[in-house]
């Protein structure tokens, strides 16, 4: 059963210029270790940065919850698909679906969970 979608969409730009303003701090509070790596691996790494950062506002959109960023990564897996990465127990019963899309000004993401308990 859809429990709900979420939607999100940032400029680039101004993601940018906050990870200016506060620095690594910033990174780290928003980022998994695994994410910084992938994308500051990057030549231009504010477009995944920023689509990783909508696609967890997506989350926390479709769940109505609100978790701490750290708590919930973007991977991807072998065909190079995004999927949403829960670390704790608290999804459990939630089956998600992830999008991602990124230019050089914007990146959104879309998620849709699923509840599986019932």
């Amino acid at each position: 059963m859809i429990q709900g979608v979420g939607v999100e969409i940032v400029e680039v730009k101004r993601f940018n210029l906050a990870s200016k303003r506060w620095g690594a701090p910033f990174y780290k509070r928003l980022f998994t270790e695994q994410e910084l790596e992938y994308c500051l691996g990057k030549r231009r790494p504010g477009p995944h940065l920023a689509a990783r950062f909508a696609a967890k506002i997506s989350f926390f959109k479709a769940t109505g919850r609100r978790i701490p960023f750290q708590a919930l990564g973007v991977g991807r897996d072998k065909k190079g698909k995004p999927f949403i990465d829960l670390q704790d127990e608290s999804g459990d019963n939630l089956r998600t679906s992830l999008t991602i899309s990124h230019t050089r000004e914007t990146a959104m993401a879309v998620v849709l969970v699923e509840n599986t308990s019932r």
